[in-house]
């Protein structure tokens, strides 16, 4: 994303209207000034907003034993939740993080200059605004937040009345919030359908299965991963220890005095909630990665409260057991990395990087295969996911045809090489033996011509326009020029099939009679984006038809680009009859 990218377009990956780019902006100042890699700039500007989170979510810890476990827990986390290093949630609350430090800063102040008040206001809209373009899941966080610190001001000062500076703030920041993420948006290229859709009870049940299948796995020790399994156990002990503490204590009042306990608290509880009654989230699985959202605000509620218990109560058991479990949930991902999966510690750009010496070269394989093979150099290696899963650009792809050697890997995508194979539009024929490089399954193929023949049942048409071709023995199409419903409209259109950058000769198989007089009887065209875009167009009359059987009219026409819904059709105008039989596609 980072090597390609480009504003407007790039607000959101690939032409989504989800997950925005700003770990790929930030890169950009690496790669333009400083001529990092790809790779490089990302893990950079990556690692800087997980340190400016972390400098905002520690700012509320007294205790430097319990800013170190913070430390841990968010730059060394526990297997499960390693996604907080590289996905879009664990940079929202990043944000979110540094936000809660500007607040601190401006509510700790009351004697604040107007100019500093103004520019901590301005930084905060602009950070909240930046967390909901990153991850729209922070928009209920940012709504928690602003929910506590009301209800907080209200007990503080019984009084609902806010600074005036302050509720102007709220109000431009949230209108600038809506039109920057509406206009953000609006270059997205895909819907996603039911992002947004709610689950009802019976969905509930099931994401809840699925959680509760995952725990078993885990305390039965049937992953495979000790480290998972002992941290889990450790995990659910520790916290019974910590309420019944507070229980016995009588802590809880106390506890809930704090606003910032308050909030991780009900943040953890309102986000796992959201996650039970999303239909996005139970359709990807019930993901580990969204729940890094969770991990972060219970990590948060504990240590808060930890460190606000030590300044009344010795709570040693638990200071040690925390420390204890940060550690072993540190240790659980390198355990996995080298035993379970990929049973290497060996980067994987290392890995991946034996690819480079094939040079320039373009590879199709499996989803998430084929963005790793492209890391150690994007613009040496192109790379894309196959036409059956889901390709984020299709100016990738363009870039892979136009390579002279094109490489399939088959992992997590086909069992066996097949000698020929068809992929966006272009037919690739196997060249030689497969091989194994960067782990992978692999075998090179070469571009040949495209042919293909469309009869009339893997085209679009109206039924009771088929006739039966006796001497052929089979289907035709057959409009009468005696059918007025029929004129004016397309008789013959799809198949919508996806198609490569090249030069092409389109033939109808057709004949005419019966005509009636000389104007025109139909229009052939080919159409891309749902007819939106016309390729070519050919007008046909009587003088196309100087003997009464099937012949082939040609239409020629190229493509700048790939496309995925190209469509070859006949508009009917009328004034003959007209016998439809096949389309042939051919490749120049």
């Amino acid at each position: 994303m980072a090597h390609y990218y480009k504003l407007p377009n790039d607000f959101y990956c690939w032409g989504q209207n989800r997950g925005g780019t700003l770990i790929p902006l930030i890169s950009q100042i690496f790669i333009k000034l400083f001529n990092c890699s790809a790779l490089i700039a990302v893990s950079i500007s990556n690692y800087l907003i997980l340190i400016l989170g972390y400098i905002g979510l520690s700012s509320l810890i007294n205790s430097r034993y319990y800013k170190i476990i913070l430390a841990i827990i968010w730059f060394l986390p526990f297997q499960r939740f390693i996604d907080i290093l590289r996905f879009p949630i664990g940079v929202g609350y990043s944000l979110i993080g540094f936000s809660i430090y500007l607040i601190s800063k401006l509510e700790k102040n009351d004697s604040i200059k107007l100019y500093k008040k103004h520019f901590l206001l301005i930084s905060i809209i602009l950070i909240f605004t930046i967390s909901v373009w990153v991850s729209d899941l922070a928009i209920v966080s940012i709504t928690i937040l602003l929910l506590i610190l009301f209800l907080f001001h209200y007990l503080k000062n019984k009084s609902f009345k806010i600074d005036k500076i302050v509720l102007t703030y709220i109000f431009i920041g949230v209108t600038f919030c809506y039109f920057f993420i509406k206009f953000a948006k609006s270059f997205a290229t895909t819907e996603i359908e039911k992002y947004l859709s709610i689950n009802g009870i019976n969905e509930v049940k099931n994401a809840l299965l699925i959680i509760k299948g995952a725990f078993r796995a885990i305390l039965n020790f049937s992953t495979k991963e000790p480290f998972v399994s002992i941290y889990t156990y450790l995990a659910i002990l520790f916290i019974i220890s910590f309420v019944i503490i507070i229980l016995k204590k009588k802590l809880f009042i106390h506890l809930i005095s704090n606003k910032w306990i308050i909030f991780f608290l009900v943040d953890f509880v309102g986000i796992f909630t959201v996650f039970l009654l999303s239909y996005w989230v139970l359709a990807n699985g019930m993901g580990r990665w969204y729940f890094v959202a969770s991990y972060i605000s219970l990590s948060m509620f504990i240590i808060l409260a930890l460190d606000n218990i030590e300044k009344h109560q010795s709570i040693k058991l638990l200071r040690v057991s925390i420390l204890l479990l940060a550690l072993i949930g540190a240790i659980s991902p390198i355990y996995s990395m080298k035993y379970k999966h990929p049973k290497s510690l060996k980067p994987m750009v290392d890995v991946v990087g034996e690819f480079k010496q094939l040079g320039e070269i373009g590879v199709i394989g499996g989803y998430w295969d084929s963005y790793i093979i492209s890391c150690p150099d994007p613009e040496l290696i192109k790379a894309t996911p196959h036409d059956q899963s889901y390709v984020r650009s299709q100016e990738i792809v363009d870039m892979i045809f136009e390579r002279e050697n094109i490489y399939v890997i088959k992992d997590m995508w086909m069992d066996t090489f097949p000698d020929t194979l068809e992929q966006f539009g272009y037919v690739l024929l196997k060249d030689g033996n497969p091989f194994i490089l960067g782990g992978r399954d692999v075998c090179k193929y070469d571009k040949i011509k495209l042919h293909k023949v469309f009869p009339l049942q893997k085209l679009k048409y109206s039924d009771s326009q088929v006739v039966f071709d006796s001497i052929s023995n089979e289907k035709k199409l057959f409009v009468s020029a005696n059918c007025d419903s029929c004129k004016e409209n397309f008789i013959i259109y799809g198949p919508y099939i996806p198609l490569g950058i090249g030069e092409f000769t389109v033939s109808y198989n057709i004949k005419a009679n019966n005509f009636k007089n000389d104007n025109p009887i139909a229009l052939l065209d080919v159409a891309a984006d749902w007819g939106t875009t016309k390729l070519a167009e050919k007008t046909i009359s009587k003088d196309d038809f100087p003997i009464n059987e099937y012949s082939y009219i040609d239409l020629d026409f190229k493509t700048s680009k790939g496309y995925n819904n190209i469509e070859f059709r006949i508009y009917y105008y009328g004034n003959a009859d007209l016998y439809f039989d096949r389309i042939v596609l051919n490749e120049k």
